[in-house]
């Protein structure tokens, strides 16, 4: 609601893997601090088992630097990443999910299959143009 997310952009793409947003360092042009950027604070892992709360293919879930670290960056998993769940071997990453892509995927396939440089940043770049919150009626 304070459109936090207008005008982010995916700052890392791989494809076969994931594609990441959220830094709101991207609205400038410091493309050397890309992916270091949060909202000001961390909020706590939510770690819960479930067979929708899983990385897999379609699922959002918390980018971070570490345990408790989370802020406003998130991944969209192009694959399944079950590798990257709380509770599965090797048990080492911990990203909760929080969302799951409902419609749409052919959009978040086709960032990740942009160009790329050697970080793994888009050579052209990819915007989030608005985001909305639709509330069920």
């Amino acid at each position: 609601e304070e459109e936090f997310y207008n005008g982010v952009k995916f700052h890392r793409v791989m494809a076969g893997f994931m594609i990441q947003g959220g830094d709101p360092l991207t609205k400038t042009e410091e493309y050397l601090r890309y992916g270091t950027g949060g909202p000001g604070y961390t909020i706590p892992d939510e770690h819960v088992s479930g067979e929708f709360l899983t990385n897999v293919r379609g699922t959002i879930s918390m980018a971070n630097r570490g345990p408790e670290s989370g802020g406003s960056q998130f991944f969209i998993n192009v694959v399944d990443n079950t590798n990257l769940d709380f509770d599965k071997p090797p048990f080492s990453s911990k990203h909760p999910v929080f969302g799951r892509v409902l419609k749409g995927m052919e959009v978040v396939d086709a960032i990740a299959e942009v160009e790329t440089n050697d970080n793994d940043m888009p050579l052209e770049p990819v915007i989030i143009e608005k985001v909305e919150i639709r509330r069920p009626a």
